[in-house]
């Protein structure tokens, strides 16, 4: 079910909506999937339908409550950025749930709290907390510098969620939503408010009409945790896609008879 999620906790949100338009055929037909399961040439073209549907119509971004998504990350697996030795930072880009995406900045800190030595991710008034497991991850820069991450998926995805953290003395966190062809779709932002003000984690998570190839998300210290998409399948999408090439088709019919 769509709605919005912990609307008692928000200080602040918002939502901007951008009609997309495709590039040419030929560059996104030179996209190279880096999914090995599925042919190159059958990626391209689903690649390539993906964007021509972008265009077909409005695109919105729209609140979700917590899901359980069909690909996930909780950042077990990572070491933290104290073990061993001095800080040691996640290499930019690191493949993240299990292959379906990366990420990229170049301080990432997986923080732990139980964790000897000092792994705590410092959120201004508190230390962040994780979601699930033992860790999470951190935006490791000054206060002051407001830094942007990046997230690529390998398939377009139609949800995306996590549990969130940020800077207290500056709580906006705000994220930007791109299709197939790296044409924003829309963004969303929110302030974070610790929802037992001793630095738990809050959720956000957010469906988009269009399917979503990248997002970014911008804010000071953001820590996050329990990441989960939804990846939208092929099959599923093939009468979508369909429907949005034909009416690409359509419209350059119309526009090459105007033209005569």
């Amino acid at each position: 079910m769509r709605a919005t999620f912990f609307s008692s906790s928000y200080a602040f949100t918002s939502f901007h909506h951008a009609a997309t338009a495709p590039r040419s055929a030929v560059a996104e037909l030179g996209v190279v999937s880096r999914c090995s399961h599925t042919p190159p040439m059958k990626t391209n073209l689903y690649i390539t339908l993906l964007a021509l549907v972008s265009a077909t119509g409005s695109a919105q971004i729209t609140t979700v409550s917590p899901f359980s998504g069909t690909v996930t990350e909780s950042w077990e697996s990572f070491p933290n950025f104290r073990t061993p030795g001095p800080v040691s930072y996640l290499s930019s880009p690191t493949t993240i749930m299990g292959g379906a995406a990366s990420i990229t900045h170049p301080q990432m800190a997986v923080y732990e709290p139980t964790a000897p030595g000092n792994a705590n991710f410092g959120l201004s008034a508190f230390n962040a907390k994780v979601q699930d497991g033992l860790k999470g991850m951190g935006i490791d820069t000054p206060t002051p510098i407001l830094e942007t991450a990046s997230i690529s998926f390998t398939l377009p995805i139609s949800d995306y969620g996590a549990f969130w953290g940020s800077d207290t003395t500056q709580p906006l966190i705000t994220l930007s939503f791109y299709d197939a062809a790296d044409s924003l779709i829309g963004t969303a932002s929110f302030n974070y408010v610790s929802p037992d003000s001793a630095g738990a984690l809050e959720w956000q998570g957010w469906h988009s009409s269009v399917p979503v190839s990248r997002l970014t998300y911008n804010g000071h210290a953001v820590a996050t945790d329990s990441l989960r998409a939804t990846v939208v399948p092929e099959p599923a999408t093939s009468v979508l896609l369909l429907v949005g090439f034909a009416a690409f088709c359509a419209r350059r019919r119309s526009s090459a008879s105007n033209d005569e």
